[in-house]
């Protein structure tokens, strides 16, 4: 009857184990990933109607609704003259939009996503 008992304590330890094993970093992840992308996205996200009302040759002050800080950009086809903005994709808030610049006037605008 004690063996009995033990090993069904044991089973259920073994049971518990496993599923905090399978658990925890699922939990982790969506921790993590909720906490990570307001960060990310704070100040940078660029709507589409936004862009699309931007027209080349504008200068960057005159430039409505350009969000207050940019991404950081991307080590892959960076460019110095470019700024980065998200369209607010979750969970990773990817740059989504180039926006170049040339003595202060956009001279190109681009979807990369």
């Amino acid at each position: 009857m004690e063996a009995e008992r033990r090993l069904h304590d044991a089973r259920r330890r073994v049971r518990r184990s496993l599923l905090v094993a399978l658990l925890a970093p699922a939990g982790f992840a969506l921790v993590l990933a909720l906490v990570y992308y307001p960060v990310a996205t704070a100040g940078t996200v660029l709507d589409q109607a936004t862009f699309d009302r931007m027209r080349v040759g504008t200068a960057r002050a005159d430039l409505a609704g350009l969000p207050r800080r940019q991404l950081e950009r991307p080590t892959a086809d960076d460019r110095a003259d470019c700024e980065y903005y998200t369209d607010g994709n979750f969970p990773l808030a990817e740059p989504t939009w180039r926006l170049c610049f040339t003595d202060g006037r956009l001279t190109s605008k681009e979807w990369i996503a």
